[in-house]
């Protein structure tokens, strides 16, 4: 079965692949057939037996958004915080990735930290493993998808401030330098050593 008038995304995009999926006679689910490494042909010929078709579509997959803010983890999940999703600006949401698939974050995977406080995320980090959220104002932690506030007044006022080291991490907040180690937060601002 020849498939044509297959589509080529804006350049704006930065496509550099697209796939191709049909369904078998027995069943709903799209199957994967075949992968186009490129952004330019535009017709493909399917002879590919029904047995044979790949790894079937989830559904639930949904490009990454734009982000202010996006931050890799050792569990290879991404975090992309302060987000905009059809034109609608979410300062307090983060979407993640499934772990391996950085491009495809399923619709479900999103967490609101303190929507109502009127404070934007500044960025956030990993550290021994967990994840951070600086919001201006506060500090937050990530686990089992949900947002944990840790302190309710030391925040992020300068997002390029962030500086995490192997015991410890450094960013600028409204009070000072802040130097962070496991739920212990201390201003270094005026610390003479």
């Amino acid at each position: 079965f020849p498939s044509h008038d297959i589509p080529i995304a804006p350049a704006s995009m930065g496509v550099v692949g697209r796939r191709i999926y049909r369904r078998r006679q027995s069943e709903d689910t799209f199957r994967n057939v075949y992968s186009i490494h490129d952004n330019v042909k535009t017709n493909f010929l399917d002879t590919v037996p029904a047995l044979a078709l790949g790894q079937a579509l989830e559904e639930d997959h949904t490009p990454p958004p734009q982000a202010k803010f996006i931050l890799k983890t050792s569990q290879q999940v991404i975090y992309y915080m302060n987000v905009v999703e059809e034109g609608q600006v979410s300062p307090s949401r983060i979407r993640y990735s499934k772990a391996f698939e950085p491009y495809y974050c399923p619709i479900s995977n999103l967490i609101d930290v303190s929507p109502d406080d009127g404070q934007e995320i500044a960025g956030g980090f990993e550290f021994t493993g967990i994840v951070h959220v600086l919001k201006e104002r506060s500090t937050w932690t990530i686990a089992n998808n949900d947002s944990n506030n840790i302190h309710t007044s030391i925040g992020c006022i300068a997002p390029k401030s962030i500086a995490v080291g192997k015991n410890e991490v450094f960013w600028l907040s409204e009070e000072g330098v802040i130097k962070y180690r496991l739920y212990r937060f201390d201003n270094v601002t005026h610390s003479v050593d």
